[in-house]
């Protein structure tokens, strides 16, 4: 069957006719990695930029950063609104400030990580929606960690925290 009925797979003129011969298998991901929905997956920390009061603005972070994440608002260098997630953590703009610091012994910019944050990206082949794809992967995660546990509590007799 199509994925989606309203997108036509070929278009006949009249008088037209198309002969197909065709086989399909199913198959898991677990099988083959061309049978897996999810092109893409991977996680980051979440980034957290600190200006110091030493920061002059002089621009010099702004010009550094590849992704174009900092501005420069009245004397001191800002995060460009709603471009925080946008940051790579690659500390370009650290060092640069802390390279043309005369005086100074830590940089007046600081990029950091959240502790308890970070992004996460799933990337679908349209095949199944993302929120899909996380659903199953959760329920598969619990199936495996509950055999897991039924494992453990063999071993150990019925103890698992032995």
């Amino acid at each position: 069957m199509p994925v989606d009925e309203n997108v036509p797979l070929v278009k006949l003129e009249k008088d037209q006719k198309i002969v197909l011969e065709a086989r399909a298998v199913l198959g898991r991901g677990d099988d083959h990695a061309k049978w897996q929905p999810t092109l893409a997956c991977g996680y980051k920390s979440y980034p957290r930029i600190v200006f110091d009061s030493k920061c002059d603005g002089c621009g010099m972070c702004v010009d550094e950063c590849p992704r174009n994440v900092l501005e420069i608002k009245g004397n001191s260098a800002a995060v460009v609104e709603g471009k925080i997630e946008d940051c790579t953590l690659c500390k370009l703009c650290e060092r640069i400030c802390i390279a043309n610091a005369d005086t100074w012994d830590s940089p007046a910019i600081s990029v950091q990580t959240e502790d308890d944050t970070f992004i996460f990206v799933v990337e679908s082949d349209g095949s199944i929606p993302v929120r899909q794809i996380l659903e199953r992967a959760a329920k598969d995660i619990q199936t495996k960690s509950d055999d897991l546990v039924d494992v453990l509590c063999d071993i150990s007799g019925g103890n698992v925290n032995d």
